[in-house]
């Protein structure tokens, strides 16, 4: 469900029903679900160099959200 919504999790949660809330709590719970937190700086910067700055292609590659993605480039310092 997230892939087919590219990672945008308000639009997951409104197809299977839920609140986002409710979503973001299933995914902090998963171990099978990469986190935006668990991304390295290194990591982070080789995928903005590929995908030309544009966030939501390198949140799709990267199989995060957008969001989560750009709260873990803020607190790396890479805004």
């Amino acid at each position: 469900m997230l892939q087919r919504h590219r990672f945008q999790l308000a639009a997951a949660a409104r197809e299977l029903g839920v609140s986002r809330m409710h979503l973001d709590a299933l995914i902090a719970r998963s171990t099978s679900l990469r986190k935006a937190k668990d991304l390295g700086r290194d990591e982070i910067e080789a995928c903005r160099r590929d995908a030309s700055g544009d966030l939501d292609v390198m949140a799709e590659r990267l199989e995060v959200s957008p969001r989560g993605l750009r709260l873990r480039m803020t607190q790396l310092g890479l805004d």
